[in-house]
Order: structure tokens, then sequence, then C-alpha cells
């Protein structure tokens, strides 16, 4: 009777589910996303189809400094700078538009669009930092060739030499990122680009052991392995949380 007169005194009145009845009801509404979604998109579509949305400002610029790094080892003399050196000041520039790519959805307040999709947010992150790391490691890769061939140094340090402090950079500028709570591709590119800068002003003041000698390559070497190891693991707990997100928006 008390409901009834409330219906009739205020129809817009909607009267509160019990706690496990909407419980129950979340439950089935689970139930029927998962039933009536297709089945989610093969990886490799997936990849390729991530693929086609990083930016051609991001090729470019992997063809620029392919092409400066080419000139720069063609063109100073290998006497007055060895091809780990050099490495260590331009390979930092490699990575230096990664996050606008990577985390295009934040920046571009696309999230939980991207949240409502048939694959989560984290797999789509993650087809983007595959495309992203693979093409950095690949232009590192192809420039230590370049530059250890170029002035008859060796490979192997040349390629720890230019690794070392693109991975550093990536793993401290991660949580600030987060802690910052950066939202826009310019503050993201002004992140990257102070990083790459303290990393120059280090070596100018040579405060790392740049000569190539054995225990000199011994700390580089495991600097390395350390970089790659706990950026791995700063990467997994970063698409874990992405992950968790995508559910609280969708079942709130």
């Amino acid at each position: 009777m008390k409901q009834n007169q409330w219906r009739n005194d205020f129809p817009d009145y909607i009267p509160e589910f019990a706690q496990i009845r909407r419980d129950c009801i979340i439950e089935e509404g689970k139930r029927f996303m998962q039933n009536s979604i297709p089945e989610k998109t093969p990886y490799f579509r997936l990849f390729s189809q991530q693929l086609r949305y990083i930016s051609p400002v991001f090729w470019i610029w992997q063809v620029l400094i392919f092409l400066g790094v080419l000139f720069l080892s063609i063109s100073i003399p290998g006497g007055e700078m060895f091809a780990g050196e050099l490495l260590y000041y331009t390979g930092p520039l490699v990575g230096i538009l990664a996050y606008p790519e990577m985390f295009r959805d934040l920046f571009y307040d696309m999230s939980e669009i991207e949240n409502s999709c048939k694959n989560n947010s984290a797999t789509l992150f993650t087809m983007r930092l595959l495309i992203v790391g693979i093409m950095n490691l690949f232009l590192l890769t192809v420039l230590a060739a370049v530059t250890s061939q170029a002035w008859d140094d060796s490979f192997l340090r040349t390629a720890v030499f230019g690794l070392t402090p693109f991975l550093w950079i990536h793993l401290t500028a991660l949580p600030l990122l987060h802690v910052m709570h950066i939202r826009s591709r310019i503050g993201a590119l002004a992140l990257s680009a102070l990083m790459t800068a303290t990393a120059w002003i280090l070596g100018v003041m040579k405060l790392h052991p740049l000569e190539m000698e054995y225990g000199s390559m011994l700390i580089w070497t495991f600097a390395l392995a350390m970089g790659a190891i706990l950026l791995s693991v700063e990467l997994g707990i970063l698409a874990k949380e992405r992950k968790n997100g995508e559910e609280g928006i969708l079942w709130s």
C-alpha cells in the first residue's frame, strides 16, 4: 500500500533492490555479455589492425633517426668518438615518441570507449606496446650494426651502450608518467625529452664508465640485464592495472 502511494505521488520513483537481487542481475549481465559477444579477434589480426593506427609521425621519426646516425657514422672520424658513445647519445631518441602511441586512448580521452570493446584495454595496450617495442629494438640493433661496422668496433659492446640508457630512461619515465598523472601528448613528449636530456648530461659529465674496459663492460651488461627485467615487470603490472580498470568501468 505504501509503495503504491509513493508510485502515485512520485511517478519517477524506483524502489531499491535488495543486495542479493542486485548481485544476481550483475551476474546475469556478465553471462549475457560473455555469450552474446563474438569470439575475440585473433592476435595476429589485432596486431595488424593496431599497426594501421600508429601515427605516420612515429614512422617518419624512426627513419630520420636512422638517417641521422648513418650520416654521423660516415662524417665523424672513428678516432674522435667510438661507436658505443655515439649510440649512447642517439639511442634514447628512438623511443621519444613511444608514449603518445602506447597511451593514445588516455591522451585522446577514449579509454572508456576502448574498454567497452570485445578486446579489453590490456590486450590493445599490449599490441601497441609490441609494435612500438619491436620497432625501437629493431632500429637500435640496426644502428648498432651500422656504427660498429663504420668504426670497426664490437657490435655487442655498441649494442650494450645503446640499449642500456634506452631501457633505464623508460624504466624511470613510466612511474613518473603515472605519478604525475600526465594525460596529454605534449606532457608525455616533454617527459621523454627531459629524461633523454638527463642521460645526455650524465654522459657529458662522465658520471658513467664510458671507457671500453673489461670491468666497465661488466657493469654495463649487468645494468642492461637489470633494466630489461625491471622494465618487463613494470609493463606487466601496468597491463594488469589496465585490465582491472576495464572491469571496473563495465560493471561498476
